[in-house]
């Protein structure tokens, strides 16, 4: 009766959100062939069957784990499972799992093997989100304070935050630069020199609320409406290639 209950119960590991914290979990349950699951500690919605071991965040841990990825497979590998943790996707904790245990099981060799779901799905997320990425460096709009500072608002699918700092601060050297994830309710900060991510700013209002009065958005709608030619607006192209949720902070469309 006992062996039956146990065949019900789910072994659960949970993180603290961040990717260090994620690859904490992988170092410890590396041998664990017995746990159901990866998750936060925001997202988890407890069951009666599980059983929940909570790890805290181990920056050496991490580092082993990082540094195998990086010696055993490259650069590249490594930033792959990045993005597509970055992509926060329902269970992407267990397939970056899997996919490094795949990694250790079959070499470099898996990289040719296209056909395998694991390989096809870690690959998809990867694409997506680097797709976004490269859409949101154009499609990003600034406002200037009072005091300097470019300010944007952006509410992306993935969590694109850490790129596009990095992007925009190397872009605009020496200026500060805040940017912040309406849905996430994070922000980017560069300081000029380097950058670091916050959650849940208490200032940020002060931010959004301090945003010019639209003359920025008029001066753009003019400018485009100057450039475009009215015989050859194709509405349905301008919907593909600039997607709807990203265009209310774009200045060019507000009205």
């Amino acid at each position: 009766m006992s062996s039956e209950k146990e065949e019900f119960i789910n072994e659960i590991y949970l993180y603290d959100g961040s990717f260090e914290g994620l690859l904490t979990v992988i170092f410890d349950c590396w041998n664990n062939k017995a746990f159901s699951g990866i998750y936060t500690e925001k997202k988890h919605q407890p069951k009666f069957t599980d059983t929940i071991t909570s790890i805290t965040t181990d920056e050496a841990k991490a580092f082993r784990v990082q540094t195998w990825v990086l010696n055993a497979f490259g650069e590249k590998i490594l930033t792959k499972i990045y993005r597509v943790f970055l992509t926060e996707e329902e269970d992407v904790e267990i397939y970056i799992f899997r996919y490094l245990k795949l990694l250790f099981k079959k070499g470099k060799g898996i990289f040719k093997d296209i056909a395998d779901p694991l390989i096809d799905r870690v690959d998809k997320y990867e694409l997506a989100f680097s797709r976004e990425t490269h859409r949101m460096y154009g499609f990003t709009r600034f406002e200037e304070t009072e005091d300097g500072i470019l300010f944007s608002i952006i509410n992306t699918r993935y969590n694109q935050l850490e790129p596009l700092i990095n992007f925009f601060c190397n872009r605009y050297g020496g200026k500060r630069i805040v940017i912040y994830d309406l849905g996430r309710e994070k922000a980017a900060v560069c300081d000029g020199t380097k950058s670091y991510l916050i959650d849940n700013p208490p200032w940020i209002n002060k931010f959004i609320n301090c945003k010019e009065s639209g003359v920025y958005e008029k001066m753009w709608r003019e400018y485009l409406e100057a450039l475009s030619i009215k015989e050859r607006r194709n509405y349905k192209l301008q919907r593909q290639m600039l997607p709807l949720r990203y265009r209310p902070f774009m200045a060019e469309f507000n009205s």
